[in-house]
């Protein structure tokens, strides 16, 4: 971890290191700005005086090589009926499995107070198989498709990260899984996710591809969603009355098994 002030004025320098400093958003007082560049990538904490060109505050600096990506991430979810049907329809549009089916638990973390909730970023671990993933989201953009700010790079020790976010005051405060595959047909991708509370289909890619493939795949866009799995999870919750707290198979089952018997022995 690299602590330590850097001014405006030393960009030059900067610059001469084949650093460049790109503020990615600052709208408020405190904001993020990615440092790309050769292997190195920084995540900067700036406070309103940048925008006078006084200050950067270096919170951490990474080695990363090709593990980061910076992207902007436009998707929507569709809800599957008949995934046999669907699969004949991928194919039948190019797309071949990039990952098999393959299990995936998911961790969200959050400030003191929720503020991230609040401003509507998350911060999320992922076990995907046996690969760690750590992944900033900024605030969603809505539309017909969903659109946001993405920040991912791979971990060498989930665990480890676990540990770091926790002391830096960073509290677990969801977690969900499902079984996931990928597909691609090099333009975007097409995943299956398996979930405690169904199974959806995700588009991801440009805009106008999203809605070509969704009409080869016969998804209308009255059918298209651009809820997040925790916002389905709370849909279904007020729907079903159930209380579990994660959605995860072995809390929706054991919430089910309890409600069909409170209803057996009302009956």
């Amino acid at each position: 971890m690299l602590y330590c002030h850097v001014r405006w004025q030393h960009s030059v320098w900067a610059a001469k290191a084949g650093v460049r400093l790109y503020p990615l958003c600052y709208p408020t007082n405190q904001g993020l700005a990615l440092c790309p560049g050769s292997p190195i990538f920084c995540f900067f904490l700036c406070d309103r005086s940048v925008l006078c060109g006084e200050r950067v505050l270096v919170i951490a600096a990474l080695r990363c090589d090709r593990l980061l990506t910076c992207m902007q991430e436009v998707e929507i979810k569709f809800r599957i009926a008949d995934l046999p049907s669907l699969k004949r329809a991928l194919r039948a549009a190019g797309f071949r499995v990039v990952t098999r089916r393959t299990h995936e638990m998911n961790t969200l973390y959050d400030l003191p107070g929720s503020r991230l909730r609040k401003r509507g970023e998350s911060l999320r671990m992922r076990l995907y198989g046996e690969r760690w993933t750590i992944t900033f989201k900024g605030k969603a953009r809505v539309g017909r498709h969903k659109s946001r700010l993405e920040i991912e790079t791979q971990v060498a020790d989930g665990v480890a990260m676990e540990s770091i976010l926790k002391a830096a005051q960073l509290q677990p405060n969801f977690r969900y899984e499902k079984f996931r595959t990928e597909l691609s047909d090099g333009r975007g991708h097409v995943v299956i996710d398996e979930t405690p509370i169904g199974t959806f289909g995700e588009i991801e890619g440009p805009p106008r591809w999203i809605d070509s493939v969704a009409r080869q795949l016969q998804v209308r866009s009255s059918d298209y969603i651009t809820d997040s799995y925790p916002h389905l999870f709370l849909k279904w919750k007020q729907r079903t009355g159930s209380p579990a707290r994660n959605l995860l198979f072995a809390d929706i089952g054991k919430n089910q098994k309890r409600a069909t018997k409170n209803k057996i022995s009302r009956e």
